[in-house]
């Protein structure tokens, strides 16, 4: 029988231990189900190798893999939510407002508001760190 070849942070996990899984365009915190003999990881249904790759991806650009999870990490993961909520809904309110459609791009005006709005976010995302 093969023995645990997990290495570093990886070590460390147990079965319930929170870890984030993530790839270039997501990430969210999961439980680990199951730990093989040989340090795969299970998660959902979700599987990694020993070193926290996706069981099955071909390390690609947009493959998952696991990253260690802190308190930082998780106040980095519930911000960016926030924040692609709000975006979704200007983006949203502007297509029902009739003011972007698939004929007309945004012109700069509209630009220069959104921009403006995304600076008030990230001031307000910036704020949201510092009270805790």
């Amino acid at each position: 029988m093969s023995k645990d070849q997990r290495k570093g942070w990886l070590l460390d996990l147990e079965v319930g231990s929170k870890v984030i899984e993530e790839n270039v365009y997501n990430q969210r915190i999961v439980t680990v189900d199951k730990i093989t003999p040989t340090g795969r990881i299970v998660c959902g249904n979700s599987k990694f190798d020993a070193s926290g790759r996706a069981m099955g991806s071909n390390y690609s650009y947009g493959s998952f893999y696991l990253a260690q999870y802190t308190d930082e990490a998780k106040d980095a993961i519930i911000i960016k939510k926030h924040i692609m909520n709000i975006e979704t809904t200007i983006h949203k309110t502007l297509n029902t407002d009739g003011l972007i459609s698939r004929k007309r791009r945004l012109n700069q005006l509209d630009l220069e508001k959104v921009v403006e709005f995304s600076r008030y976010i990230n001031t307000w995302a910036e704020s949201c760190k510092e009270i805790k």
